[in-house]
């Protein structure tokens, strides 16, 4: 306006738009990170790991990072080297259900049931109607013989009761238990397929019984909702 001359109160006020130490260091962090997520969807894990461990020298408490790192390792095969970033990262922020249910994947992988259910009961506590958590859940607990407990999770994933028994079955031939596995999947041919899609996997899986070449097929999909 004309005439307007700022007092020493507008001056004040103004200086709460300035950047700080601590804004630069956030959108630092938050443009490395973005960065990294992009080298993922790229398909550059290495170049992903490298970023986030960037992001990590800027901000040692960004627990996203960590997490992300737990991830790849994972996805490199790494499960091992993998422990380390879930750990840090669950110490930093032990309440988010993904992180919970992410390192409850890894002790999936390394074998390691209880340690694995205690993650994915933790989850559950924090968000009860996570879906992947529940699945996640269930297979453990068919790889334990628990197959009622394992089909009740199921359920709660949202998955029909083919495609529970299904996943049960597949989780048994993992272990070798082909004749029990062929018994639920007697029973999933008594229910009819509710589309094209899972009336192929219900054969596949149903001929991964009768060959006995689960581990050629190990990593494929379960039905996952």
């Amino acid at each position: 306006m004309p005439g307007y001359k700022p007092t020493l109160k507008d001056l004040d006020q103004s200086t709460a738009f300035l950047a700080t130490p601590d804004s630069i260091k956030a959108a630092s962090t938050d443009i490395q990170f973005a960065f990294a997520q992009n080298s993922e969807q790229q398909g550059d894990p290495d170049a992903a790991i490298k970023t986030y461990k960037k992001v990590l020298e800027i901000d040692p408490t960004f627990y996203q990072a960590y997490h992300r790192l737990g991830l790849l390792h994972d996805k490199q095969g790494k499960s091992h080297a993998a422990v380390a970033y879930y750990a840090e990262a669950a110490r930093l922020a032990p309440k988010v259900p993904e992180l919970q249910c992410d390192w409850g994947y890894n002790c999936y992988l390394l074998g390691q049931w209880e340690e694995a259910k205690t993650h994915y009961y933790a989850s559950l506590n924090l968000k009860p109607d996570f879906e992947r958590a529940h699945n996640n859940l269930a297979l453990v607990l068919a790889r334990q013989g628990q197959l009622n407990e394992a089909l009740n999770e199921f359920a709660h994933a949202g998955a029909s009761e083919a495609e529970a028994r299904s996943n049960v079955a597949f989780a048994m031939m993992l272990d070798g238990q082909l004749e029990p596995a062929q018994q639920q999947l007697n029973m999933v041919h008594h229910l009819p397929p509710e589309n094209t899609t899972q009336a192929a996997e219900l054969q596949r899986i149903a001929n991964i019984a009768t060959t006995g070449n689960v581990h050629q097929t190990a990593a494929q999909p379960y039905f996952v909702r």
